[in-house]
């Protein structure tokens, strides 16, 4: 067999099972994908802080996802809720000794929609944070972590539906892959997997969203890239969710593709990008229902420490 072979294989399994049936993150569980690969590389000596990033994003959606009629009325079964969505985020290595690491990332999402009764005509719809700390191992072989990650969400211009989720998980992302060598094509492939169980509020008094836990997994790919500071790249991602509260349905299954390009330089880059996504729960209502996404989105990232 061709020495490449098997990592052709490995791309084509990884598709197949993201785009068919498993793996990575809900919006409503997990935001949209940390941009880049923002892992410990492997250093030998100790190092505190020896790898930050920073991120902003800012995501427009399709047409049709408004929360209010012309005459101003609330649509209570919308399933959307979804105009613009801004976001800011960093990522530190606080610190890390030979292979082992510990790293924190956080997020800040607004989200708004559509009134025709606001000042600027658009409603403060709501503020999602998301917060993630890893304890993990670079090997040669991968990076794989053991998390402990938090979200919440609050309405802002309209209490609706304050939703809190955390939980303890495992993962792995593989080392990055040239699958045809030093062609311009599928470039720095990687598959990632998490697996995570929910544990119970913080503050037992407020709600939690409906989910026991998932599986998730993402396959990226730099799809071609022609020069140094410019690529083609995609996203496949999908997740499996154990409902608690549906009657009709105990599994919840989402998706997530992204096609893009990447412009960067020294790790830092900026990306224009395509997206659809499916979501059974988007915390926006108290009856979800499944709501369909698509959106087109710009993501600026400074990464001193990412490899090109």
């Amino acid at each position: 067999m061709h020495p490449r072979s098997w990592k052709i294989i490995l791309l084509i399994a990884g598709l197949l099972g993201t785009v068919l049936r498993i793996p990575a993150w809900s919006e409503a569980i997990v935001p949209p994908p940390v941009p880049g690969r923002l892992n410990h590389l492997g250093e030998t000596a100790p190092q505190f802080l020896g790898q930050t990033a920073a991120w902003l994003a800012l995501r427009k959606y399709a047409p049709g996802w408004e929360a209010y009629l012309d005459d101003g009325a609330r649509v209570e079964e919308s399933q959307g809720y979804h105009s613009w969505t801004y976001e800011v985020g960093a990522y530190v290595s606080l610190v890390s000794a030979g292979l082992v690491s510990f790293d924190l990332r956080g997020r800040l999402m607004f989200q708004s929609a559509v009134s025709p009764n606001g000042h600027w005509y658009f409603l403060a719809s709501s503020f999602l944070s998301d917060l993630k700390a890893r304890l993990g191992l670079s090997t040669a072989w991968g990076f794989p972590y053991l998390y402990f990650r938090h979200s919440c969400k609050h309405d802002l211009d309209q209490a609706r539906r304050l939703i809190m989720h955390q939980g303890f998980g495992a993962g792995y992302q593989s080392p990055d892959w040239n699958i045809l060598g030093a062609r311009p094509f599928l470039r720095r492939t990687s598959l990632t997997l998490e697996g995570e169980a929910n544990i119970p509020a913080v503050f037992p008094d407020q709600p939690v969203e409906i989910y026991r836990w998932g599986l998730a997994g993402e396959l990226e790919s730099t799809l071609w890239q022609p020069a140094p500071w410019l690529g083609l790249f995609a996203q496949a991602r999908g997740v499996v969710l154990g409902n608690r509260r549906d009657s009709e349905s105990w599994i919840d299954v989402d998706y997530q593709f992204r096609l893009g390009v990447r412009f960067q330089n020294d790790g830092s880059s900026y990306a224009v990008y395509l997206e659809h996504e499916k979501l059974s729960d988007h915390w926006a209502v108290y009856q979800p229902k499944p709501a369909f996404l698509t959106s087109v989105g710009i993501l600026f990232l400074g990464n001193p420490g990412a490899a090109p």
